[in-house]
């Protein structure tokens, strides 16, 4: 898993929460393994303000998670979630089927498309699935607790 597929699997889960740019600037470079000193000197921020965000953001993602996020596990809790998503996945429901009517029926028949043109559309489905399986995932945590 990227950072970027990271970052929008984030992006469709986070309801109320969203990450600004600051916090996307400490995922990411904490997802590079650079230390908040290291995020703090290149982007020209205080240390302390850094870690102050990365406190914010591992925040977020815990309770986005169902589970505690740290900078030293977020490469891991964020691959098991989407793992245990995947594997979720029995039928694909209605807004699933909707989507993928609407890239056939945008791009034509799936027959006349080039073969790159295929693996977007493959990559589309199976973000469609994975963003609509962890919402319902979420929701269910959160009326869990």
């Amino acid at each position: 898993m990227t950072i970027d597929e990271a970052l929008l699997f984030l992006d469709s889960v986070l309801k109320q929460d969203h990450l600004n740019d600051i916090h996307i600037l400490v995922l990411r470079q904490s997802w590079e393994g650079h230390s908040y000193p290291q995020i703090a000197k290149s982007a020209g921020y205080d240390a302390e303000y850094i870690k102050f965000v990365g406190f914010q953001l591992w925040q977020i993602l815990t309770r986005v998670c169902g589970e505690k996020v740290t900078k030293s596990n977020v490469q891991s809790v964020m691959r098991r979630k989407v793992q245990q998503t995947q594997v979720t996945v029995a039928l694909p429901n209605s807004q699933i089927t909707h989507n993928i009517n609407a890239q056939v029926d945008r791009r034509g028949t799936i027959a006349d498309r080039d073969p790159t043109d295929l693996t977007k559309l493959n990559k589309t489905i199976n973000w469609a699935i994975l963003r609509t399986v962890f919402k319902e995932e979420c929701d269910r945590n959160k009326i869990e607790k």
